[in-house]
């Protein structure tokens, strides 16, 4: 009898657990019908970085590099006292140069405009220093012809601004300046884009050369080469 009594619960049960699903199915409503072959026609990437591979060209780039500059000679008079410099060797300079392109066809051309320090010390008939402050002001040349380009040439011409001081003694201490002109040949290498760096902003490995030509002025003579290597920063 108890047998019974329990088969006849469960099947009860089951019964009332059957139609209660059958009824939360009746009122659900239907969604609406989508179709996966528009949706993916249809789907568009969020900029993520996982996506977006190359950085928006730009128009300003600061550079700051470093390595040796070569001048002819120099003779410096002060309180009748002669030094004469004979450079027989790369001098040590830092120079930190800053580009504007403003017209973009055939690559871009714009302006550059450039500050180096150099420091040197002596030891002849007293010890002095020699400090030189070249400041370049450049039409320039970046032959970017396309956005995902990897290496990049460029050039620059313009006048450049040579001013050294000369410190020692109180009778030697001095200083100078003189107009040259200045060409300059240079290549980048977009870390970004050969993909060695991943930044906000491109990242470029710069090797520079110029050529510095002028006539020798009371007793300065600036003509010579600088060779500089460094890193630019697109802005």
């Amino acid at each position: 009898m108890r047998i019974n009594l329990v088969l006849l619960m469960a099947l009860t049960i089951s019964a009332t657990a059957h139609a209660q699903v059958r009824t939360d199915f009746k009122n659900v409503s239907k969604g609406k019908q989508m179709d996966l072959l528009q949706e993916g026609n249809t789907l568009t990437l969020n900029h993520e970085d996982s996506v977006q591979e190359f950085n928006p060209p730009s128009k300003m780039f600061a550079t700051f590099m470093a390595g040796g500059i070569q001048p002819t000679a120099l003779s410096v008079f002060s309180s009748d006292h002669t030094m004469n410099y004979n450079f027989d060797h790369l001098l040590p300079v830092m120079t930190a140069q800053f580009s504007h392109y403003i017209w973009e066809k055939y690559g871009k051309l714009g302006w550059a405009a450039s500050i180096g320090y150099s420091y040197s010390q002596y030891q002849d008939t007293v010890a002095t220093a020699l400090h030189i402050i070249p400041i370049n002001l450049n039409i320039a040349y970046r032959m970017e012809l396309k956005d995902t380009q990897k290496i990049i040439p460029y050039f620059m011409a313009g006048p450049a601004l040579w001013t050294f001081f000369q410190r020692g003694p109180d009778a030697y201490n001095t200083s100078e300046s003189s107009l040259f002109g200045a060409a300059t040949a240079g290549i980048a290498f977009n870390l970004n884009r050969l993909h060695i760096l991943k930044s906000r902003n491109d990242m470029e490995l710069v090797l520079q050369y110029q050529r510095t030509m002028g006539p020798s002025v009371a007793g300065m003579d600036f003509n010579g080469d600088s060779v500089q290597i460094g890193g630019t920063i697109a802005l």
